[in-house]
């Protein structure tokens, strides 16, 4: 849509959504449950809007209370990709 944007990139946008991390703050376990199916638990880190999205008790009690989530997708957003992203 944006010529400037074929100047600056070699690929198409989609060719990218890899190489991006994205966070877990969505409106609902099924839209949570999109993004993993479209992005890959391994590309979704925990996330906080606090205090302007409205949690129950915290993200993290949030995550680990999803049913549709296996546990080694919630160890994934948990803790996993951070530390993978970070090195640490």
């Amino acid at each position: 849509m944006r010529s400037e944007a074929r100047i600056h990139i070699q690929k198409p946008p989609s060719r990218y959504q890899s190489c991006l991390y994205y966070d877990c703050v969505v409106d609902s376990e099924p839209a949570l449950r999109y993004l993993l199916d479209h992005v890959g638990s391994d590309r979704v880190v925990l996330g906080s809007d606090w205090p302007f999205v409205k949690w129950e008790d915290s993200p993290v009690a949030w995550v680990k209370r999803l049913e549709s989530l296996t546990q080694e997708e919630k160890d994934r957003i948990l803790w996993q990709n951070l530390e993978m992203l970070l090195g640490v």
